[in-house]
């Protein structure tokens, strides 16, 4: 289990930042992120190449809803054929083998304390959105429902919490923090600026529609060739 970490109060950048629709970040750099965030300015839309991916799945029905609202949150305009979903990639290096994995991630949250057998998931999630740490770097905040904070608020407040998204462990907290804070925060400290923005944008992306209720499974990914 990892330690416990420190949340440190956001700078104001980082809260008017929260307030921004989430947005498919990429490579593009933190300055031109942050200045959208403040201005509002441009249009949440991708411009790349048009796709149709092959989805296989045993609750496509199900699924193809939160498929849906992943690629709509990216901007991409996504429609549906039968068991195929259309949708135009954003311009970024590796896109279209990139976000068909992203879409189909499982997108399962948990926080977890063995000791007292107490575990939460994505129900406890009231609402996901991009933090700025005090170095500027983009992490992912979710905040916790009521009843999750109702609950935690009778265990030990020293009791440590572990956050999981797809088996990926994150830093634990202690109950008196997540109480405190209502919120908590999954902090991505590797790789180049880039990829970490990539990552928290991706996180948040997966986990503001709900984890898919199977597995689905990419076929294959081809160019819907344009009309004119």
């Amino acid at each position: 289990m990892k330690p416990p970490s420190d949340h440190q109060p956001r700078p104001m950048v980082a809260s008017l930042f929260m307030a921004a629709p989430i947005v498919f970040i990429g490579a593009i750099a933190i300055a031109v992120v942050i200045l959208w965030a403040l201005t509002r300015f441009g249009a949440n839309e991708a411009t790349g190449q048009r796709v149709a991916i092959a989805l296989e799945a045993g609750c496509m029905a199900e699924a193809e809803p939160l498929l849906t609202a992943r690629a709509d949150q990216i901007g991409m305009n996504p429609s549906f054929e039968a068991d195929t979903l259309m949708v135009t990639l954003p311009k970024l290096d590796d896109a279209i083998d990139l976000i068909p994995a992203l879409l189909v991630r499982p997108g399962r949250f948990t926080l977890d304390n063995a000791a007292t057998g107490l575990s939460f998931d994505n129900l406890g999630i009231e609402q996901v959105s991009i933090d700025l740490d005090n170095a500027g770097m983009p992490n992912t905040l979710i905040k916790l429902t009521a009843a999750v904070g109702a609950v935690l608020a009778e265990v030990d407040q020293a009791a440590v919490f572990v956050p999981t998204l797809d088996g990926l462990v994150f830093d634990g907290l202690t109950v008196g923090r997540l109480v405190e804070d209502g919120e908590l925060i999954l902090v991505v400290d590797h790789g180049k600026t880039a990829d970490r923005m990539q990552l928290a944008a991706d996180q948040a992306i997966i986990l503001a529609h709900g984890p898919l209720p199977c597995s689905v499974r990419v076929k294959g990914v081809a160019a819907i060739a344009s009309r004119g």
